[in-house]
């Protein structure tokens, strides 16, 4: 697991070199099956950022998020 800033985004990824899974099937994303991806994928994207997944059976897998950063609120005096 890392964890980094690029600009103005955080970017967090995660890798595994377990099983695997088959990234591309529509099933996981449109049922919101298999380890809570869909919903990641859904509240990423109410903060303006993205989800990634690469996986393949046998291969691992590697999940990379990309959420763009919240300027922090100005502190009235």
């Amino acid at each position: 697991m890392s964890l980094r800033e690029a600009g103005d985004d955080l970017r967090i990824t995660v890798e595994d070199h377990g099983v695997g899974f088959d990234a591309k099937d529509e099933v996981l994303w449109t049922t919101g099956g298999g380890f809570g991806l869909l919903s990641v994928r859904e509240q990423i994207r109410r903060l303006g950022g993205a989800v990634e997944v690469t996986s393949a059976k046998g291969g691992g897998t590697r999940v990379s998020i990309h959420v763009p950063r919240q300027k922090e609120p100005r502190r009235s005096s």
